[in-house]
């Protein structure tokens, strides 16, 4: 099982995350926008915080997350 080492926000839905196998792999939400749990990103002035829990990445309040092996497959 991966793991998220670190990550950067480039912005909303642009995100690169380095894990623990060394792969550095950029990732798109862009597809995950008009789903129940990430449609939070498409409004603009909805403020919240992404947490790094290593197995996963969490965005608080709206208690959505992604796997780092989920994150990893879809990355580029």
């Amino acid at each position: 099982m991966r793991t998220i080492v670190s990550y950067k926000e480039i912005d909303r839905l642009q995100l690169i995350f380095t894990f623990d196998d060394h792969s550095e792999k950029k990732i798109d939400l862009t597809p995950y926008v008009n789903s129940e749990v990430f449609g939070f990103l498409k409004d603009k002035e909805a403020s919240y915080a992404i947490k790094n829990e290593k197995y996963h990445l969490e965005w608080y309040p709206f208690d959505a997350d992604l796997s780092a092996d989920t994150l990893w497959h879809i990355g580029v």
